[in-house]
């Protein structure tokens, strides 16, 4: 395991991609799994739907990027990715692990940018990390999504963004 790099004065509000409150939350059905290189908890991800005929059940895979609304975030309460001790720990979900998606709810998040309540929320098409802005505005290389910010934060910071169902 890696020496620290950094330490604060005070606790980090929540870990990225966990839930923030005790409100209801939806997820993805059925039981979707991390596509081609895996999948990073607590980023959005993008859906590609499974198949499903009578010989073999394809369940639906989930990445990082995509293009157009994202599906909903990688929950890091789903990763029971087993290391090596002498590994450092990681967000990634290797490739064909189950993932829980959720689609609402109120979740820690990473911000690349500063965030105030109630802006909405951009998913990086490239990568499923988080920005923000107000509503209708141009996020490079970003899509604006349904979810908004509940509790703010400066870059770089741990956020809280909800989304109702």
């Amino acid at each position: 395991m890696g020496f620290p790099k950094n330490s604060r004065q005070y606790q980090a509000l929540g870990r990225a991609g966990s839930k923030a409150t005790d409100n209801p939350v939806s997820y993805a059905p059925y039981q979707p799994v991390a596509g081609e290189n895996g999948v990073t908890a607590g980023r959005f991800a993008w859906k590609t739907a499974g198949e499903n005929n009578s010989e073999v059940y394809n369940p639906d895979t989930y990445l990082n990027t995509g293009t157009g609304l994202p599906a909903g975030i990688v929950s890091a309460e789903s990763i029971q990715t087993y290391l090596n001790y002498d590994e450092e720990a990681s967000m990634l979900i290797p490739a064909g692990q189950g993932v829980m998606v959720a689609e609402t709810g109120d979740w820690f998040m990473q911000t690349k940018t500063e965030a105030s309540a109630g802006q909405k929320v951009f998913a990086d098409l490239s990568t499923g990390e988080v920005s923000t802005a107000a509503a209708g505005s141009t996020v490079e290389g970003a899509v604006e999504t349904e979810w908004v910010v509940s509790k703010g934060g400066a870059a770089q910071d741990i956020i809280i963004i909800s989304k109702r169902g």
